[in-house]
């Protein structure tokens, strides 16, 4: 059976720091084509499901072999029509930062490890 992605598209211009992937408005599903921090921990390239409570982030990759939870907070933006997953890049590599939700003004900042 084909599963099915939504197809990622950096929205940021070429020379930023910052990063914005579409997400599959139905499964909350995304395709992430390289390794990305979420909190304290490093996940790889690949597939994976995003699960938000009022809360707490789940992330899962598809196989099962990765996971992590963690910290986050609303955040209001404009109106998006699809979800999209924003990394911010910094000294430590792509690291998750927010992810807005489908036909929605909501968004949710991911909490990041500061050293």
């Amino acid at each position: 059976m084909k599963k099915s992605f939504a197809v990622l598209a950096i929205a940021a211009s070429i020379g930023t720091s910052v990063g914005a992937f579409a997400i599959d408005a139905a499964s909350q599903r995304a395709h992430v084509p390289f390794s990305f921090k979420v909190g304290n921990k490093t996940m790889p390239a690949g597939d994976y499901r995003f699960t938000a409570t009022e809360s707490l982030l789940r992330v899962e990759s598809l196989d099962g072999k990765n996971y992590v939870s963690t910290i986050i907070t609303p955040s209001f933006n404009d109106h998006v029509k699809q979800g999209k997953l924003v990394f911010q890049n910094n000294a430590s590599g792509m690291e998750l930062s927010q992810l807005f939700q489908s036909d929605s003004t909501r968004g949710e900042k991911v909490f990041t490890e500061r050293k």
